[in-house]
């Protein structure tokens, strides 16, 4: 699903749709979790065989592609996560007549000096 299709979809469905959206991906990242605590189980019976390395590496355990899995699927939430909160906040923020997030009166090259001086 590409993000500008993700982000009409915010924009179309409001709250509802982004929590269906959340509540969706946790679901993939569950089941992904689940399969790889399985996975986990039999590299512990390989590791007691004394031949965990092999089974990793020759694909008998597919331990790196379901970790890879449960990572693209977090990060794909995490993605979402975040720029849904962000906006959100934005949002209140501007209703409400608060500055914008994108303003600051931090400098970034002054708090860097502090931290090298």
């Amino acid at each position: 699903m590409s993000r500008v299709f993700e982000i009409a979809t915010i924009d179309e469905n409001g709250f509802r749709g982004i929590f269906y959206r959340f509540r969706s991906s946790l679901e993939i990242i569950t089941a992904d979790l689940k399969a790889l605590i399985k996975i986990f189980g039999k590299c512990q019976n390989y590791a007691k065989e004394g031949n965990l390395l092999i089974a990793i590496e020759s694909n008998e355990l597919p331990l790196r592609q379901n970790f890879v899995k449960v990572y693209l699927a977090y990060l794909d939430f995490s993605a979402i996560f975040a720029c849904s909160s962000i906006v959100s906040t934005e949002l209140h923020l501007r209703t409400y007549g608060y500055p914008s997030l994108a303003i600051t009166t931090v400098s970034p090259e002054k708090e860097v000096a502090k931290v090298l001086t």
